[in-house]
This record gives C-alpha cells, sequence and structure tokens, in this order.
C-alpha cells in the first residue's frame, strides 16, 4: 500500500487479496459483534445492500425534481423518528452523513436562529461538558464562531451535566455581559454513554 498507484491496472482477484491482506484484516473490526468501542456500527448485510443499491442507482436527491422517490424516502425516514422521540407534526429534519455534518448543520441552524453576527460572536457563550464530543468544537470553527467562549460545566458521578452548574454558569456570563447561546447536552456520549438531564437543561434554556 505504500507503493505509488501505477498507469496499468492488476487483475481483479489480486485487488482483492490487497484488499483483505492491507485494509480489511489490519486494525479494528468494527463489524464485529465483540466491538464495542466508538460509534460505527457492524456490517449488517441489510445495510451493505442498501449502500449497494444506492450506489448503483446513483440518484440525486439534493432536488425532489430530480429524485423525488429518495427525497419520498428521506422524508418518511425523519417523520418516523420524530414521531418515536415524541416531535410534534410540524417537526422536520434530513438525514445527514454522520454526526460530525449533523453538529455543524444543527450549529449553523442555532447562529441563524438567534441573529449572531460576527460582531456577536466572541461575547456568545456555549456550555457543554468534558464529555462533549470534539466535533463540537470543530464545528464552531467552520461556522465561523471561534471566538465564541466555550464553559466546560461540571458533570455528576454518571458523567452527566449538572443543572445547577449550569444554571449559576448561565448567570455569572450574564453578570459580565455575555450572551449565553448555545447548550450542547448529550443523550449518549461517546466515551461513557452517559445521557445528560436534557428535561431539566430545556426548562434552563
Amino acid at each position: 500500500m505504500a507503493a505509488p498507484i501505477a498507469e496499468r491496472g492488476i487483475p481483479l482477484a489480486a485487488a482483492i487479496e490487497l484488499l483483505e491482506r492491507d485494509v480489511v484484516r489490519p486494525g479494528g473490526t468494527t463489524a464485529s459483534g465483540a466491538h464495542l468501542a466508538y460509534i460505527p456500527g457492524g456490517g449488517i448485510y441489510h445495510s451493505a445492500l442498501g449502500d449497494y443499491l444506492a450506489a448503483v442507482s446513483n440518484k440525486y436527491a439534493g432536488i425532489f425534481f430530480t429524485g423525488p422517490g429518495p427525497v419520498r424516502m428521506e422524508n418518511m425516514l425523519v417523520r418516523w423518528v420524530a414521531d418515536l422521540v415524541g416531535y410534534p407534526a410540524s417537526a422536520g429534519g434530513h438525514i445527514a452523513s454522520g454526526g460530525s455534518i449533523a453538529t455543524l448543520a444543527a450549529i449553523v441552524t442555532a447562529r441563524d436562529a438567534h441573529g449572531l453576527k460576527g460582531g456577536d460572536y466572541a461575547s456568545a457563550v456555549v456550555y457543554l461538558t468534558t464529555q462533549a464530543h470534539h466535533c463540537i468544537e470543530k464545528a464552531l470553527r467552520i461556522a465561523g464562531l471561534a471566538e465564541a467562549q466555550v464553559r466546560r460545566v461540571p458533570t455528576d458521578e454518571r458523567f452527566r451535566m449538572r443543572p445547577e452548574a449550569l444554571e449559576q454558569a448561565i448567570a455569572a456570563d450574564r453578570e459580565r455581559g455575555l450572551r449565553p447561546w448555545l447548550i450542547a447536552a448529550a443523550a449518549g456520549t461517546t466515551d461513557t454513554g452517559a445521557v445528560d438531564p436534557l428535561d431539566a437543561i430545556a426548562t434552563i434554556a
């Protein structure tokens, strides 16, 4: 795998052997039922088949006109998930490629919904815990919010955000003339699976 890509290809059997030897076998086996680390799921046959069908049909689902079927499928799935978690009929959304892109979309949405402009960024405050995924701070930088203040709210013995500590941090920032803007609570963190007390945090927000 360290060799440069050649101008001439290799036989399919040799390519599959190379893939198995140098790509599939080395490293962690995230498709194994014994793999419990991180987020990637196992190599489920039905999911692989779905990926295959999506790849070979190659439908563009960015707009309804070019791919009405895929767009309808996405809308159906979003509606199903919204109903599953108890969101109202007015709720909407879209399917992202992963958590990092979903987080970026959420941060940009929050920025625009609250009318934050360039001059507001340095005084805007984000609240999260030490258990928060690194993609949150990455998304802040990509969204132009690198100047925003980031507060690490203390957690309890189960690594959940402490609502009273959050409330105190918000009050202190308001006294400083800052603008509490975003609370990044978690419904299952990557490292420990901690679920923050979302109802209490929503009440504070």
